[in-house]
């Protein structure tokens, strides 16, 4: 069975979420729906008076140089979008009648000599942070006004236009974040990996899969086969408790650590109106086979900090500094507890108290901030 055209082009709009490259085409699949002349999708800034985002068909970009230069300043369609509410639809032919049309110097003189362009028909999809975002259909010159067809077309599209533009801003702005998140990690050297329910590799950093290329084992997969690694792993997936672990490498001493992923979701800072962070609310565990995540990091670069910036850090008691920077180096609470010959009682009872001046819930949890924190 056959998929409406409108249902087809729905589904090529969502699925650009996840597939950015795919927009420029789905542009031109919108253009042809719509029976349109170009499409523009425009982002303006009006403190700033300046376009933050353009993308756009081929005729639209041919034609956008000669508008940007000369006609923008002079456009009176500009200031009676922006008074329009989101999702409320502009038709120019609704506003300037033939008459205008045929005494303005911005119609006569640049938009049509210049552009071939006449009429448009847009709205307003996104507003945020003072910026507003637009998608303009446009008529050539010669061509009739947007039909009430397809003024109708556009009213049912427009609010899956807006959800579409609120989604793929909030992913590249996922994107941005893990990139930035990957860059921080390699300056570091704080190698991450992720394993799923079976053990199979869902991610492998590149600092990770450098130090790994080197070894004797060449890859992950081969490494993560060795028996005490097995038994380790399979300790932490069955208990979900984390553990940490000595790891040599040809490129000297390193720490492993192997956390849970937490099976009722990540969590996330929960942020009151007029107050700062309070205590973390969990999201939704979406990922469809994450279970343990590996940090690896270099012994030799003593990249923990010391016991005495942990303590100020989080106002921690010299006992409980001293047991933070243990973790940090990735030492067990059972090791801990027998080297400084403590009951496993008392370890976890300071354990329980860097928790709460930490502001983290659980050991794991710990563990990822002080393995993210740098020497100081």
């Amino acid at each position: 069975m056959t998929m409406p055209p409108r249902d087809q082009l729905l589904l090529s709009l969502y699925s650009s979420v996840l597939q950015p490259d795919t927009i420029p085409a789905l542009l031109d699949t919108l253009d042809g729906f719509m029976d349109s002349d170009g499409i523009h999708l425009l982002g303006w800034h009006q403190t700033r008076n300046a376009a933050t985002l353009s993308m756009a068909t081929q005729r639209i970009i041919e034609a956008q140089h000669a508008y940007d230069a000369e006609a923008r300043a002079l456009d009176p369609r500009m200031d009676t979008a922006l008074k329009m509410p989101i999702g409320d639809i502009f038709a120019c032919q609704q506003h300037f009648d033939d008459r205008f049309v045929s005494r303005d110097r911005f119609y006569q003189d640049i938009l049509i000599p210049l552009t071939s362009m006449r009429y448009i028909m847009g709205g307003r999809i996104h507003s945020y942070a003072g910026e507003d975002v637009f998608i303009v259909f446009n008529h050539e010159h010669g061509r009739q006004p947007f039909s009430d067809l397809q003024l109708q077309r556009f009213q049912q599209l427009i609010p899956h236009l807006g959800n579409w533009f609120a989604q793929l801003r909030q992913t590249e702005a996922l994107r941005a974040a893990a990139w930035g998140g990957e860059q921080g990690l390699a300056a570091l050297e704080q190698g991450v990996i992720l394993l799923g329910h079976i053990g199979q590799l869902l991610y492998v950093n590149p600092v990770a899969e450098h130090w790994l290329q080197q070894s004797p084992w060449r890859n992950a997969s081969a490494w993560l086969r060795q028996r005490p690694l097995e038994e380790a792993l399979s300790r932490t997936r069955q208990q979900r408790v984390a553990i940490s672990l000595p790891l040599l490498l040809p490129q000297g001493q390193f720490v492993l650590h192997m956390l849970p992923v937490p099976q009722e979701g990540f969590q996330r800072p929960i942020v009151q109106a007029g107050q700062g962070a309070g205590r973390a609310g969990h999201g939704l565990n979406l990922h469809p086979c994450g279970d343990i995540l590996l940090l690896i990091r270099p012994r030799h670069r003593q990249q923990q900090p010391s016991a005495a910036n942990l303590a100020a850090l989080f106002d921690l008691s010299p006992a409980e500094s001293r047991l933070a920077h243990a973790l940090a180096g990735g030492i067990s609470a059972e090791s801990y507890a027998q080297q400084q010959r403590l009951s496993l009682a008392t370890v976890r009872s300071q354990i329980r108290a860097i928790l709460m001046k930490s502001g983290e819930d659980n050991l794991q949890s710990l563990l990822r901030l002080l393995a993210a924190l740098p020497a100081v």
